[in-house]
């Protein structure tokens, strides 16, 4: 194996080309030329990618915009597709109509082509193009990445699921072991439409662990209850765990949302009741979440980031931003400001954006914070957050 192709450059496909270029060379094509300017240059684009660059062999990776003729001009030996499959409400379906013209293009030119979906697609995606295409070898390799920590993940991975033939794709399993830095990392075999389903249930099972720990968290609130101490009495149950089990306000950001909604569009909704319900929970959460934010009748509701989770760069279905959305529908008048170093603007959607930490503590009259973090030590005593961490540390003020 010679070279690959990376086409599409987001969290995962950016996450590919970077680590893949350590053994081997890597073409990376993406629409945006923009984002291929500002690569070229190294300037990438996510936290922990520019922290990893140095890392990175500059003659084994190269990038370009992704017009046909730049991407067929040569023939790679593996085409990893990494291309963004939203979740369109009024079909409630995945868009996947971007994979299938890339797909197509390339077996136009190379009918043999060897094809692996990285995007999370609908079940049986993945066959129906090997049956429109008999010629090329097309198989899918679902990714298992949190943002913030994808190329950990990619290094170190729990397991490396391959939707498609043994025989076929061997020499992508000798590729995967080449860059990962974990020993004895499970390899799993199985058809396309079960890799595409594991893809698909893991992470509604996260999104439901999420939605569990806030229902928990907010029957301790009803009930006047430590909310950390009945989580540290449950996860110490090794059927449990002690993981994923810190409340928030919600679930957000790329995936779980988009792919639980996928999942509800293709099981049997009378016969499957908890998927469905998994996405109830969290809008009902971020509902009271708002109301219980209005109850302490503020003046100026400070909002602390907008990223959809700590060491994030990425506002998609923040669940910040769902609470500001659920205060404005309850009390539109309500005057809110946001403390967000990522926006370079005085504005976001109508709220005043404060630059000066110092000054945004000292005008919020109630700091809303969906996750921990150092700043916040400075102002625990009007801080409301569900994450538990520092809710020990609002616990702890109280007591001095």
């Amino acid at each position: 194996m010679k070279k690959i192709a990376v086409i599409g450059l987001g969290y995962v496909g950016l996450t590919q080309a970077l680590v893949f270029s350590k053994s081997i060379a890597v073409s990376g094509f993406d629409n945006d030329e923009k984002k291929i300017l500002a690569l070229e240059k190294q300037q990438y684009l996510t936290l922990e990618s520019r922290n990893w660059v140095h890392k990175v062999g500059k003659e084994n990776l190269n990038f370009s915009v992704k017009h046909v003729d730049s991407l067929l001009e040569t023939s790679f030996d593996i085409y990893f597709i990494c291309l963004p499959t939203d979740y369109l409400a009024e079909t409630k379906k995945m868009n996947v109509t971007s994979i299938e013209k890339v797909v197509k293009s390339i077996v136009s030119v190379y009918p043999t082509a060897s094809i692996v979906i990285k995007s999370t697609v609908p079940v049986g995606f993945t066959k129906s193009l090997s049956e429109k295409y008999p010629q090329a070898n097309i198989c899918i390799i679902p990714e298992f990445l949190r943002e913030g920590t994808a190329i950990l993940d990619f290094e170190r991975p729990d397991r490396i699921v391959i939707g498609g033939d043994l025989e076929k794709w061997y020499p992508l399993e000798q590729l995967y072991l080449s860059v990962i830095q974990k020993k004895n990392v499970p390899i799993l075999y199985m058809s396309e439409e079960e890799a595409e389903a594991v893809k698909l249930f893991s992470n509604a099972y996260l999104a439901m662990r999420v939605a569990f720990f806030n229902e928990l968290d907010e029957f301790s609130q009803q009930k006047n209850l430590r909310c950390n101490k009945i989580i540290q009495g449950i996860s110490h149950d090794k059927r449990i765990g002690d993981y994923y089990n810190t409340p928030s306000f919600g679930f957000g950001g790329y995936c779980l949302p988009k792919d639980t909604r996928a999942l509800v569009s293709l099981i049997d909704k009378q016969t499957s009741k908890l998927i469905p319900a998994i996405i109830a929970s969290n809008e009902q959460r971020a509902i009271n979440i708002a109301l219980k934010i209005l109850e302490t009748k503020p003046s100026v509701i400070g909002v602390y980031r907008l990223t959809m989770k700590k060491a994030s760069d990425n506002f998609r279905e923040s669940p910040s931003i769902k609470i500001i959305n659920c205060i404005k529908s309850i009390s539109p008048k309500q005057e809110i400001q946001i403390f967000e170093p990522l926006l370079d603007t005085d504005l976001f959607n109508g709220m005043k954006v404060v630059q000066s930490f110092q000054s945004f503590q000292q005008t919020s009259e109630i700091i809303v914070a969906n996750y921990y973090d150092e700043d916040l030590k400075e102002v625990v005593g009007k801080t409301f957050t569900r994450d538990r961490f520092l809710e020990e540390l609002i616990c702890e003020e109280e007591k001095i």
